[in-house]
């Protein structure tokens, strides 16, 4: 009974919801498939571009500015590891990346950034 008496039931509830968060967090988050990892890296990093072309008026030069905001290199490479190519013809964004194991296969995201750039400059 002295045992129970000197143990802190406060930090032993701390330790136990702890460890039960953890495990509740590994079930939810679902393991993505390399192909719907760079999906989605794909789509976030069409919204950043976005984003900093309504901030600046004009596209980013390379994808670098992303790694300054999240601090994270790994954000642009595709689910294999492979760094995603951007590039920019006449106010269309391309995203390309080669599917592994198939490199007859190839991802590409396009999208315009007409209207950011109409919409930055309205608020300016």
């Amino acid at each position: 009974m002295n045992f129970l008496k000197k143990v802190n039931w406060f930090w032993v509830a701390m330790v136990l919801s702890g460890y039960i968060l953890s495990q509740q967090f590994v079930t939810v988050v679902p393991h993505l498939t390399p192909l719907e990892r760079t999906h989605q890296r794909m789509n976030s990093i069409s919204s950043h571009i976005l984003f900093f072309v309504e901030d600046h008026g004009k596209v980013p030069e390379d994808l670098h500015f992303i790694e300054e905001i999240l601090h994270n290199h790994s954000f642009l490479l595709d689910g294999w590891g492979t760094p995603i190519q951007y590039t920019v013809t006449n106010n269309v964004v391309s995203l390309t990346c080669h599917i592994k194991g198939n490199e007859n296969e190839i991802l590409i995201r396009r999208f315009s950034i007409e209207k950011a750039i109409v919409k930055g400059e309205e608020m300016q």
